[in-house]
């Protein structure tokens, strides 16, 4: 268990297939007000609300307003222990979770997603904020995501779930880049990344797609760049193909620049 301080500006959450919105920044509430009874999505790990589980608002930090909730977590876990219920399992669609962080210098954060409607059955995903490093894992396999924030700063973190495929995939305030290493020298003469819009659940496709490689992975250099036309309003839900026929060497670095609006 971890000792945690932070604090937690707004809360965004979406389910696409039943078109799902639920958000909080806490601004409704009056300092020292417990947030369990503000709202029926709010709950507790015991279901006690207005006690020791549940947070109250805070004015001590804010992102965009005047509140926050703030957690302040002891060896072993606890006291505050809240739970944002989503109502029912979902095992299908694509869900995403936004949220803003302050985490203190020195402290930790946490929060998991569970996977039974029934806390402490089955844990989905956990996210831990420490030192300045976010990781995220399953409960099986470590690492499976890592990012980076400044202690005592805001910032923003975007969890994306596709629960159809299994895929999760979250984005904090950076563009998406990644590098791909074949292991030896190769011939490459296809490259491929789809990317999806899903305008209803405020996913949008990037503004570019830019390919470099590397004979040594130190020295990159770019081989294309891809842009799209496609219209930031369309209605539907759709992936779109990212396609790159050439020869290159056997490291490859891509790089996405996300939409002005993108996740």
């Amino acid at each position: 268990m971890k000792k945690i301080t932070l604090l937690l500006s707004s809360v965004l959450l979406t389910t696409a297939l039943s078109a799902q919105l639920f958000s909080d920044d806490f601004d409704a509430l009056n300092v020292g007000d417990y947030i369990g009874p503000s709202a029926t999505e709010w709950t507790t790990w015991s279901g006690a609300l207005g006690g020791a589980e549940d947070a109250q608002a805070n004015d001590a930090q804010a992102l965009s307003g005047t509140n926050s909730i703030y957690f302040l977590g002891q060896a072993g876990g606890g006291p505050q222990d809240v739970l944002l219920d989503f109502g029912q399992e979902y095992t299908d669609g694509i869900l995403t979770y936004e949220s803003a962080f302050y985490v203190m210098a020195g402290k930790t954060g946490y929060f998991n997603f569970q996977a039974n409607t029934v806390p402490g059955t089955l844990w989905a995903m956990n996210c831990n904020m420490a030192n300045g490093t976010v990781t995220i894992d399953d409960g099986v396999s470590s690492s499976l995501a890592v990012g980076s924030y400044t202690d005592e700063t805001w910032f923003t973190l975007r969890i994306e779930a596709n629960l159809s495929t299994g895929r999760w995939q979250g984005f904090q305030g950076a563009d998406f880049e990644s590098t791909v290493d074949l292991g030896s020298r190769d011939n490459i003469t296809y490259l491929n990344i789809g990317a999806i819009q899903d305008v209803r659940s405020w996913i949008w496709l990037p503004k570019k797609v830019e390919f470099l490689a590397s004979k040594d992975g130190k020295k990159y250099e770019s081989i294309g760049t891809l842009i799209h036309t496609v219209s930031d309003n369309t209605s539907e839900s759709f992936i779109k193909q990212f396609e790159l026929k050439l020869k290159i060497p056997d490291m490859v670095y891509v790089y996405s620049q996300n939409s002005a609006s993108s996740f």
